[in-house]
Order: C-alpha cells, then sequence, then structure tokens
C-alpha cells in the first residue's frame, strides 16, 4: 500500500463515544437503569470527556472520526451537534451497542435500519464509515455493510495498512486497528464480574510510550501504515491522559508526511490508490 505522494503514514484519531449506553447494557443491578455507579462512568465521556477531545483538536486544527451509537446521539443531541458542527466525522457504531455476534441478520439489520434512520434524521446525511460495537463481527455484518453501502470499516486487525475487501457490490475499504493502540486494553478498569470487558489501569507514560513506538515503527517502515487511534472519551478525557494524547499529537505534527485526517479521508485516498 502506498499513500498518495508526500504522504509516508496516514494517521486518524478516532473516539467512540458510548457513554452510558455500554454500563447500563452489561452491568445490570436495577433492570432499568443499571449501576448508577458504572453509569456514571459512562456519562463522563459526554459530558466531561468530548468537551475536552473538542478543546483539544480545535487547538490543533485537526479533525477526528467519532463512532457514536445511535441510542448515544438520542441521549445526548447537544453533545452530538457540537462534533458535527465542528466539522467532525461521525461514524456508525450501530443503534444498541449490541455486539453482532449475538445478533440474528435479522435483528441486526433493524438494528442498521434504525441507526441509519436516526442519523438522516438528525444530520440530513448518510455515515459511511462503521466500527462494531464490542470489535465484533457477526456472521452477517459484512454482507450488510455491502447492502448499505458503507465506504470502510474500523474494525479489523488483519494488517497495519489499508486492505480491500471485495463484497457482492462495493470494495469496501479496511482501515484497520489493533489493540495496542485502543485505550481500553490500557484504561479500562472496572470492578463489575459481569462486565465482559476487564483490563488493570496502565500508567499514562507507559501507555504514550507504546503509542509513540507504534507510530514511529510506521514511520521508519515506510510501508503506507495507518496509525489509528481508537479511544473513548470515558478512558482517554481523564485529565492526565488527555495531556498524554496532546504530547503524541505534537510528537506526530514533527514529521513530514504524516498525514492525520478523517477516517472517510483516508478511506477515500486509500480506495484510489488500490482501486
Amino acid at each position: 500500500m502506498k499513500w498518495p505522494e508526500g504522504i509516508k503514514v496516514g494517521a486518524c484519531l478516532t473516539f467512540d463515544v458510548d457513554g452510558p449506553l455500554i454500563w447500563r447494557s452489561k452491568v445490570r443491578i436495577n433492570p432499568k437503569f443499571g449501576n448508577p455507579v458504572c453509569v456514571s462512568l459512562g456519562e463522563f465521556g459526554p459530558v466531561v470527556g468530548v468537551p475536552r477531545i473538542l478543546k483539544l483538536l480545535k487547538k490543533y486544527d485537526l479533525k477526528a472520526g467519532f463512532f457514536i451509537p445511535g441510542a448515544t446521539i438520542d441521549e445526548y443531541p447537544e453533545m452530538v451537534r457540537q462534533v458535527h458542527e465542528e466539522g467532525h466525522e461521525i461514524g456508525f457504531h450501530s443503534y444498541g451497542h449490541i455486539n453482532p455476534a449475538d445478533l440474528t441478520y435479522e435483528q441486526e439489520k433493524e438494528d442498521f435500519e434504525k441507526g441509519l434512520e436516526l442519523f438522516q434524521k438528525v444530520f440530513k446525511t448518510r455515515p459511511y464509515g462503521y466500527r462494531s460495537p464490542a470489535a465484533d463481527m457477526g456472521d452477517k455484518t459484512w454482507q450488510l455493510l455491502d447492502e448499505f453501502d458503507f465506504a470502510y470499516d474500523s474494525t479489523m486487525m488483519g494488517t497495519d495498512y489499508p486492505y480491500i475487501k471485495k463484497m457482492k457490490k462495493n470494495s469496501i475499504v479496511v482501515l484497520p486497528m489493533h489493540w495496542i493502540l485502543d485505550d481500553w486494553p490500557h484504561f479500562g478498569w472496572n470492578m463489575y464480574p459481569s462486565f465482559p470487558y476487564q483490563a488493570n489501569i496502565q500508567s499514562q507514560e507507559a501507555v504514550y510510550e507504546m503509542w509513540k513506538g507504534e507510530f514511529d515503527g510506521m514511520y521508519d517502515l515506510d510501508e503506507g501504515c495507518v496509525f489509528t487511534l481508537c479511544m473513548h472519551p470515558q478512558l482517554i478525557g481523564r485529565a492526565s491522559r488527555i495531556k498524554m494524547l496532546e504530547r503524541l499529537i505534537q510528537h506526530m505534527k514533527q514529521f513530514p508526511g504524516v498525514w492525520i485526517a478523517k477516517p472517510i479521508d483516508l478511506a477515500r485516498a486509500a480506495q484510489k490508490v488500490l482501486g
């Protein structure tokens, strides 16, 4: 894979704004509201984390990708409006943030339709990028991405450069991610045994070294890599971590030939190269 002339690494900052939705569905005490403490962990993302992220992006004149479930769009319309008005991409992250592997084809299609209808209602347009909730796929997810004419997916982990997934109707670009560049395995600790995504709290300094090292390695390889950071505002929005992200942005911007862009712009450029 080669990026357009003059570009060595494509990079996108992406944020999965799950909010309290993920906690309500995974940690149940009250059948309607979930656990108030863990739900408040999720509320930190849209209420505190996203404004801090937007402020940081504006400071460095960067555009990013925000993958927001439809139910979170419904719950936090002002937050979503600000993200949209500031020119960032809002990608599709399902409506209900339920693992597609747990759904039938009919259930998953219904979730797609409900989410896409909401996008049209709220934004007067549709999303072209997809990231699966729970970073998992059902056996019909790719078929649905093809049926609904998505331009790219950012869930798979098979390479660290863009590639094409040829489907019946469309050639869908894959902008791969990896757990090393996802903040949840590093910061997503919780005390609830029923929650399936368990991790330990790492120092932001250790994570900075990992993320910086992966970026530096991609840059030195010059293989057309894509540096896809997957972050969650309820985690990366903490004060020490947002400062760490700023340091990483400063580091990346020192290098010539680094294109930090919305994922849809990277996908379109990759599509032109890969055909």
